[in-house]
């Protein structure tokens, strides 16, 4: 019976320890995936703003406020 018992709690302890570090895995694969994609957004975003520079001219704030976007301080 003790050996049973044994048996039991040593394959619950591995199967915990499985978890964890699948757990773990799952964390920093996520983890990674945030910081790329928010760096392709970065990069994505800016060369917007350029090719918008380009066609609309650089944004000031002068004509934001004529536009309504912004509110002088």
């Amino acid at each position: 019976m003790d050996e049973v018992l044994r048996l039991v709690l040593g394959g619950m302890v591995v199967a915990s320890l499985l978890t964890i570090v699948t757990y773990l895995c799952m964390f920093l694969a996520a983890s990674a995936s945030t910081v790329l994609r928010a760096h392709r957004r970065d990069r994505v975003t800016s060369e917007l703003d350029e090719v918008l520079a380009e066609i609309l001219g650089p944004r000031t704030l002068e004509r934001a406020v004529e536009r309504g976007d912004a509110h002088p301080n």
